[in-house]
């Protein structure tokens, strides 16, 4: 499979590019577009932390999961952990925790998926773990 077909896997700063939908998301809209979309456990996590840090109102919040709801969800198994701590025994406190558990949630998978990312500690993660990585705009280091 090719990053160019299947599926792809939203990080943190994807999916909520695709949320927010401004110009400078454009990228990630265009990459991401008539493509099969799916994030992590962890993602879900991370975007409702920031929504409730934030103050979101209920109204707001539920926007949000709504969004979440129509992309696939990869959960927390014992085949993401086990991806997770090999990225952890290799890269120790290198890379974000959050990060690892992303890139393990795809490893995980049957078909990896590739993932889409604007943040540059994947980069290293992924050649690792040889999955696709599409970087559709700036990369944050």
């Amino acid at each position: 499979m090719s990053p160019n077909d299947g599926p792809l896997l939203l990080d943190t700063t994807a999916f909520s590019a695709l949320f927010r939908g401004a110009e400078r998301d454009l990228p990630y809209q265009k990459v991401t577009a008539d493509r099969d979309l799916l994030v992590s456990f962890v993602t879900v996590g991370e975007v409702l932390k920031g929504a409730i840090k934030r103050g979101w109102g209920d109204q707001r919040v539920a926007e949000l999961e709504v969004r979440i709801a129509a992309v696939g969800v990869i959960p927390g198994t014992i085949g993401v952990a086990r991806a997770y701590a090999r990225l952890s025994a290799r890269f120790g406190t290198s890379k974000g925790d959050n990060d690892m558990w992303i890139v393990a949630s795809s490893m995980a998978l049957p078909e990896t998926p590739a993932i889409v990312s604007g943040d540059g500690d994947f980069t290293e993660l992924c050649e690792f773990a040889k999955i696709d990585l599409i970087q559709p705009g700036p990369v944050d280091e």
